[in-house]
């Protein structure tokens, strides 16, 4: 007679430890591939302050191709104009919150360029304060609470040398800032 297994008879199942180490393996497999993108993200993604430094080099860089190689800029040649006075209020209805925000605006440019710098911010004047209100309104509470506001003071620059057509600021300074949230 043939040995053939009836249907109706039980096989040996899989023993429950290769079950677990499998399942363990599985486990150990996902850990090291979730920790290992988590150092190389960790080794990639720069950090706050190296993304300042970056974007500062990246603008002193810009100015310095533009005023080329003849024209070295020196700290005692620069001065301050008057960018004008901010009072902003907004309300945020996702915190429920009302946010007031006074300050002074100045920016730093070479003396020799202040002329150039007045005639052109006639021209875009109303332009210049919308951008600098849309900034100060897109900005979020941790950076109007930064001591430097370094974050705000790059990007309003950033946009006024842009809008100005050329990078003929060379920094902004806020004057009299408070921020109060109500």
């Amino acid at each position: 007679m043939s040995e053939k297994t009836a249907p109706n008879e039980t096989t040996t199942a899989p023993s429950q430890g290769s079950s677990l180490f499998g399942k363990l393996l599985i486990a150990a497999f996902m850990l090291a591939v979730i920790g290992s993108e988590c150092l190389v993200a960790y080794l990639l993604i720069p950090s706050a302050d190296e993304v300042a430094r970056r974007a500062e080099a990246r603008m002193t860089e810009k100015l310095h191709k533009q005023l080329g190689p003849n024209d070295p800029i020196e700290e005692n040649k620069t001065i301050e104009v008057d960018l004008g006075n901010y009072s902003i209020t907004y309300h945020d209805p996702n915190t429920n919150r009302s946010l007031r925000i006074d300050f002074q605006l100045f920016g730093v440019v070479a003396e020799v360029e202040r002329a150039e710098l007045e005639k052109r911010l006639d021209r875009v004047r109303h332009r210049f304060r919308d951008q600098v209100i849309f900034e100060i309104r897109n900005a979020d509470v941790n950076d109007l609470s930064d001591p430097s506001l370094g974050l705000i003071k790059r990007r309003i620059l950033e946009k006024s040398n842009h809008l100005l057509g050329r990078a003929i600021l060379q920094g902004v300074v806020f004057s009299d800032f408070s921020f109060v949230e109500q």
